[in-house]
């Protein structure tokens, strides 16, 4: 019986799973994670009202077309928003969620 019982585990934990993987260009990530000349939209600004009345006055909006221009992976990024560069911190990248375009 014991004998049984560890060749049908066995057979069961052997088994690979298949995983489907999401598509690359749809995810939304946070601006700070893209990569130099990617394009993106702008879903959502994380945080306060601080924050928010911050980037739309910077003209940074939800359905904004963004272009990284500089990220480093540390320090700020510049982003382009309609011909115009803008040079944002690395927490204030990382609270606004983008979209690949």
């Amino acid at each position: 019986m014991r004998d049984v019982f560890a060749k049908q585990t066995m057979t069961r934990t052997t088994a690979t799973p298949s995983v489907a993987k999401p598509a690359e260009h749809k995810r939304i990530n946070a601006l700070s994670a893209l990569k130099r000349n990617e394009q993106c939209r702008v879903l959502t600004i994380a945080g306060g009202e601080g924050m928010r009345s911050k980037m739309y006055n910077l003209g940074v909006h939800e359905t904004e077309r963004v272009k990284v221009v500089q990220n480093r992976g540390f320090g700020p990024l510049v982003i382009d928003i309609g011909g115009t560069r803008l040079i944002l911190g690395r927490k204030m990248a990382e609270r606004l969620w983008v979209s690949r375009i």
